[in-house]
């Protein structure tokens, strides 16, 4: 889903992963695909590494807030 890809794009850049030297994934692997294009989507912003797990960590409290029961 694009959540999980945007996810995945803070978190690779928030890592300080380096987009340029990571492999491609194969051209039927249509998920793995999906996550690079995010990575690569997200690092061309030029977001810092703090910023984008600043980033991931509020995707991720948003999400919890709302998926979590509700005493």
């Amino acid at each position: 889903s694009d959540v999980d890809t945007q996810l995945y794009g803070y978190g690779k850049v928030a890592d300080k992963a380096d987009f340029a030297t990571a492999p491609k994934p194969g051209m039927f692997d249509i998920k793995r695909k999906a996550m690079h294009r995010r990575w690569k989507d997200v690092a061309a912003t030029g977001i810092s590494p703090q910023d984008a797990e600043k980033k991931y960590l509020q995707m991720a409290e948003d999400l919890k807030n709302k998926y979590s029961p509700v005493d």
